[in-house]
């Protein structure tokens, strides 16, 4: 996502479908994310995602209508391994 004007609005879009939903739709959209971040060594696309995910929390902390999906998403990503692809970030 290089428009940075219209990257969190996306994104926000797209939590809400990959944080909560029917199986088959959340199987789906975290499919999608795994492969835009996947691949060859795409460090700044993995740091921009967090980035833009831990914005997207902070924004989101009185509401749990975004929060409860970004937290999905964030424990997801984890879970696949995603955010441990980057070599100069420490999760301790």
């Amino acid at each position: 996502m290089s428009e940075d004007w219209l990257r969190l609005s996306l994104l926000e879009g797209y939590v809400t479908s990959a944080g909560v939903g029917s199986e088959s739709l959340l199987c789906a959209s975290r499919l999608a994310l795994v492969d835009y971040v996947g691949g060859v060594s795409q460090d700044h696309r993995i740091l921009n995602l967090c980035n833009d995910l831990t914005e997207l929390l902070r924004r989101s902390l009185a509401s749990d209508r975004l929060a409860i999906p970004v937290l999905e998403v964030l424990g997801f990503l984890f879970d696949a391994g995603i955010f441990q692809q980057l070599e100069d970030v420490s999760f301790e």
